[in-house]
């Protein structure tokens, strides 16, 4: 109800002033929250069309990129995600948009290689590894999975989800002892 009732006030200040690159963006952002994409998605990129060279240009590329995923509109994510890592290539969130994109369109060999350049940046993210380990076994590459969620356990002893990935592919693989030993 929140963002709605902002919404509308940012429908009235467009009215006043419809060039306004700011209000475009609350409001684009407001619509994501909501969960409206198609709406979100069309106001950020007025943002882009009315000023590529806003300061926070690499945030509505974010965004973007974030919002085309659960559309199935992997190339339109790639083209944003590929834009933010142009201007911040030290940010491992590109990375983590593009690994989403390459997974929506089947292409997990580059998902992985997206998700090996966030480990680089971020070497101690627990859920990068889990992400990564669940790729592998996607790809039948149980033993690379297995060493990826002990990384992430070693990483965060206290993190439930890589010990339940582990002991499930563990359970896949019928190696009951191991499983309930994890």
């Amino acid at each position: 109800m929140k963002y709605e009732k902002e919404i509308q006030y940012l429908n009235y200040a467009l009215a006043l002033d419809p060039n306004n690159v700011e209000i475009y963006k609350k409001r684009g952002i407001y619509h994501l929250i909501l969960e409206d994409l198609e709406k979100g998605i069309k106001d950020l990129l007025k943002v882009v069309d009315l000023c590529p060279k806003h300061l926070e240009i690499y945030t509505v590329y974010i965004y973007l990129a974030s919002a085309y995923i659960p559309l199935d509109k992997a190339d339109e994510s790639l083209k944003y995600s590929n834009k933010a890592i142009k201007i911040n290539p030290n940010e491992a969130v590109g990375y983590n948009l593009r690994c989403g994109a390459y997974c929506v369109m089947g292409n997990i060999n580059k998902a992985i290689a997206e998700l090996d350049k966030v480990i680089k940046l971020e070497p101690q993210k627990t859920l990068t590894y889990c992400n990564r380990g669940h790729l592998y076994e996607d790809m039948g590459q149980f033993d690379k999975a297995l060493e990826d969620y002990e990384r992430a356990i070693k990483i965060d002893f206290d993190y439930l989800d890589a010990y339940l990935k582990k002991a499930s592919l563990h359970i896949d693989l019928k190696d009951y002892y191991q499983a309930i030993k994890d």
